[in-house]
């Protein structure tokens, strides 16, 4: 992982000079207005026109597509984030741990998975003040 890891780590530093908050959900509200920053930064003069309702658009109909490309059974692939898919899970008999005698049966289903960009995974992994700050709070709810 040599070449790959010190270019990773060159990425990182150039981009991702944000403050970490482990364990804190962002929530579409909180999303879109990371969004619209991010437009409002952005080098093409015509994203960095947009409102902040345009940008709440854009994330809609962002969302939309990958919810109806997932509901056709497509994968939808991000370069740089990863890709969504639909998985098959067939029918099952389990059996629980309250009444191992007992025999329940579990119907066909289709669940989404997600895999992660190897870019996205390496630039997560050498990501030290990630990893500090995911020690901290470990060390905190250890107490």
């Amino acid at each position: 992982m040599g070449s790959k890891s010190s270019k990773v780590k060159n990425t990182l530093e150039a981009k991702d000079s944000i403050k970490i908050r482990v364990g804190e959900l962002l929530s579409v509200g909180g999303f879109i207005e990371l969004f619209y920053d991010k437009l409002r930064t952005s080098s093409n003069p015509e994203l960095k026109s947009l409102s902040k309702q345009a940008a709440k658009e854009l994330h809609t109909l962002l969302v939309k597509s990958i919810a109806q490309a997932l509901l056709a059974g497509r994968k939808v692939r991000f370069k740089e984030l990863g890709t969504f898919s639909t998985k098959y899970r067939g029918p099952r008999t389990f059996r629980t741990p309250k009444d191992p005698k007992a025999k329940i049966n579990s119907p066909a289903t289709v669940t989404v998975q997600f895999k992660l960009s190897t870019n996205l995974k390496y630039r997560i992994q050498l990501n030290d003040a990630l990893v500090e700050a995911h020690e901290k709070a470990a060390a905190k709810a250890a107490k």
